[in-house]
């Protein structure tokens, strides 16, 4: 048996206490079994015309693919941004690794 797929969802808030929020729910509503939280870290990109420099805080979530879609969902419902950043990326995970996703985001 094939061991479950793991995606790392990358999304990135201007603070801490955000970040902190959206990690605990994320982990209470079994979307992710697991998040880590960066920062701050500096960002610099182009909005609405203007280049803009900012201290944010980014956060990994760990889920399994099955997930993925509600995770995002969530996360677009949630954040705290007008566009936030969402990057999905499906990671290589060691079988017990992977096994502990599952269940940590699996319904009880």
């Amino acid at each position: 048996m094939e061991p479950p797929e793991v995606i790392e969802i990358v999304t990135t808030v201007s603070a801490s206490e955000e970040a902190n929020g959206l990690a605990q729910h994320a982990i209470d509503q079994r979307l992710a079994a697991c998040v880590q939280i960066d920062g701050p870290i500096k960002s610099v990109y182009r909005w609405h015309g203007t280049i803009e420099s900012a201290a944010e805080f980014r956060l990994c979530l760990k889920t399994v693919l099955d997930k993925q879609e509600l995770l995002v969902a969530w996360l677009v419902a949630n954040h705290p941004y007008e566009q936030p950043e969402i990057l999905i990326r499906k990671v290589d995970a060691g079988r017990s690794y992977a096994e502990w996703v599952l269940r940590e985001t699996s319904d009880v």
